[in-house]
């Protein structure tokens, strides 16, 4: 059952929390096949021997759409309410 926040809450609340959980796992992925394919994109975008940076760049990336979605689902609860009021 979700909890009703309202939309900032719920964009930093969904956003924070799959950021982190999104760079823990690839993080450990990364960290078990020794930055093998992490250091290959890195090179592809000019970023040297700096694969942490693509890590945290798609957690970033990966954090943002999971916090819209989380408004988006946030604004949409508070449009049905809205309507079952009237």
């Amino acid at each position: 059952m979700a909890i009703p926040q309202n939309a900032g809450k719920s964009f930093i609340a969904g956003g924070l929390t799959i950021a982190i959980l999104f760079l823990l796992m690839a993080g450990k992925l990364d960290f078990d096949n020794d930055h093998l394919l992490s250091k290959k994109v890195a090179e592809i975008f000019k970023l040297k021997d700096n694969y942490w940076v693509l890590l945290l760049l798609t957690a970033i990336l990966n954090g943002l759409v999971a916090g819209f979605a989380a408004l988006s689902g946030s604004l949409f609860r508070k449009m049905l309410s809205s309507k079952r009021r009237r």
